[in-house]
């Protein structure tokens, strides 16, 4: 955390929010960093002036630094956040650091390497494009499926209702079939057990 907080103290040129619940911080924060308890972090993200996001990696995350073309620097913790962490390597929208090798120095030089080098935000740019690029808006799809649930409830249940009984017998059936073949063949070893 150290290394975290003096590598905010040396980003005098930019602002910093920083959305943090933990300890309490000892330390005397710079004028240029707010330190909140949470933020609306699409918000921020849509932001005209959010340069970077700075973020453990989880997948809401990424996806959103994406759909707002933020370039990222992703500190992994856990779970899925190590893959996500390489694939926005892959993808070239940001960078990664180790968390058990992690210095002030490597968390500065990435920060200004995503922040002052052009294909960080060029790349990101791009993968939101792909990313956001619908056929149709989002909204009036969802409106679309929510007025189709409406009109065709009663052939939906009736249709989720059949496919749910076939799946049922059709399990007892596979389920009453193996055990036959199973009890034949016990039957088979046993009649010639018998002789």
């Amino acid at each position: 955390m150290k290394a975290f907080f003096n590598t905010i103290d040396r980003l005098a040129d930019y602002r910093v929010v920083f959305t943090y619940n933990g300890l309490k911080i000892n330390k005397t924060i710079p004028g240029h960093v707010k330190i909140v308890s949470w933020s609306p972090q699409l918000d921020l993200l849509s932001h005209k002036r959010t340069k970077l996001y700075i973020t453990h990696g989880g997948l809401k995350s990424v996806k959103e630094a994406i759909c707002t073309s933020t370039p990222l620097v992703i500190l992994p913790l856990f779970a899925e956040q190590t893959f996500n962490a390489a694939l926005a390597l892959k993808l070239g929208i940001g960078k990664s650091l180790n968390k058990y090798t992690l210095t002030e120095d490597k968390l500065y030089k990435s920060i200004i390497s995503v922040l002052e080098e052009p294909k960080y935000a060029a790349a990101v740019a791009k993968h939101s494009q792909m990313f956001t690029d619908l056929p149709i808006p989002a909204l009036d799809e969802g409106a679309f499926y929510a007025n189709r649930a409406i009109r065709l409830k009663d052939e939906i249940l009736t249709l989720r209702l059949r496919v749910q009984t076939e799946l049922v017998c059709g399990s007892a059936r596979t389920y009453c079939h193996n055990l036959c073949g199973c009890l034949g063949f016990v039957e088979f070893v046993m009649g010639l057990m018998k002789d």
